[in-house]
């Protein structure tokens, strides 16, 4: 699987309207297409990916697993809750959108404030590092994917 990460420090300079143009140009030529959108503090991915007027709307994503994760010390089996399919729908093509969830539930900013990143990402052996490396694993299986994806982060 070959991985395209969109990353500034900054907010508002376009990330997410880049990863959508270049996901529906992937798409075009009929390549294989997962998005994760790892902008937890501004999630919006979601509203960039909506075809003809049709409105997306997240219920759970990224930060829901990580919070499954920590309350139940291991990863979730299935990324099924977690992902919206989507169809392009200029050739009907297949692809796929983990959002970071629904930022209008409070249970998500309830859940991204209680994630330690110092502690998840680089102590306790690395929990979160090892969670992310499971996560593109699950993604690889479950969706098939050996082309091409597209990964949207902050």
């Amino acid at each position: 699987m070959k991985t395209i990460a969109f990353y500034s420090y900054k907010g508002g300079v376009g990330r997410s309207l880049a990863v959508s143009h270049v996901a529906f140009w992937l798409l075009r030529e009929r390549k294989t297409v997962f998005l994760l959108d790892m902008d937890m503090e501004a999630p919006g991915l979601h509203y960039k990916l909506g075809q003809n007027n049709q409105k997306i709307s997240p219920t759970k994503g990224l930060v829901d697993f990580i919070g499954y994760f920590q309350r139940e010390d291991k990863s979730a089996r299935s990324l099924l809750e977690y992902v919206m399919p989507l169809e392009f729908t200029e050739n009907k093509m297949p692809f796929w959108l983990m959002p970071a969830g629904d930022p209008f539930a409070s249970t998500y900013w309830k859940q991204l404030s209680m994630i330690e990143w110092k502690k998840f990402l680089y102590q306790d052996e690395m929990l979160g590092s090892l969670l992310f490396l499971e996560l593109k694993a699950l993604i690889e299986k479950e969706y098939e994917i050996h082309k091409v994806s597209a990964l949207g982060g902050h």
